[in-house]
């Protein structure tokens, strides 16, 4: 950078490896890299994280629509109403009395962002 302006941090380089990356860097060369090369590296990691965000997010509309459907089906079979085909659900699943806590089983038995059942959050561009 010609400025000398960089908008990398050392601080937080390890957390944004692995938000990108799902583990910790190991051996990196981060840390022995000339500013220049921090600034290239972090660019390129944040580019990778914008990635990954979008990828993820198209992944969680698929798997709520999903959800949404087979609460339907299920609904349809016999359950009833909605809170019944989740509870059928989380049976099938095995989910109930999950150590995680059932929602959070069920949404990561089924692909679905973590607090899907929170009131107000499940909405990733589809329909509640």
């Amino acid at each position: 950078m010609s400025n000398g302006t960089f908008t990398y941090s050392d601080d937080t380089y390890s957390d944004l490896y692995k938000d990108v990356y799902g583990f910790r860097p190991r051996g990196s060369y981060f840390y022995d890299a000339t500013p220049e090369e921090k600034q290239t590296i972090w660019d390129d990691l944040c580019d990778s994280l914008e990635r990954h965000n979008e990828e993820e997010k198209v992944e969680y509309i698929a798997a709520q629509g999903r959800f949404e459907s087979r609460i339907e089906a299920t609904i349809k079979t016999g359950a009833g109403d909605r809170e019944t085909a989740i509870r059928w659900i989380k049976e099938a699943e095995d989910v109930l009395g999950d150590c995680c806590g059932e929602d959070d089983g069920l949404c990561w038995a089924l692909g679905l962002p973590f607090g899907y059942f929170t009131v107000g959050h499940y909405n990733y561009g589809g329909k509640r």
